[in-house]
């Protein structure tokens, strides 16, 4: 996957829009879960993978 940046801004919500050319890129569609991680002044998502105990 080729690098993308986009400048988003916070909704009055709390809520981001994720650009569609990524969505599409990463196969994020509606009911997708994401991980959200925060590391000093930043953050990042990654689709949620539930790791099974057996």
């Amino acid at each position: 996957m080729k690098r993308m940046m986009y400048v988003r801004t916070i909704s009055s919500k709390g809520q981001i829009i994720i650009p569609q050319a990524i969505r599409r890129s990463l196969k994020i569609y509606p009911g997708t879960q994401l991980e959200i991680r925060a590391e000093a002044d930043s953050f990042s998502a990654r689709k949620y993978a539930k790791v099974h105990d057996h």
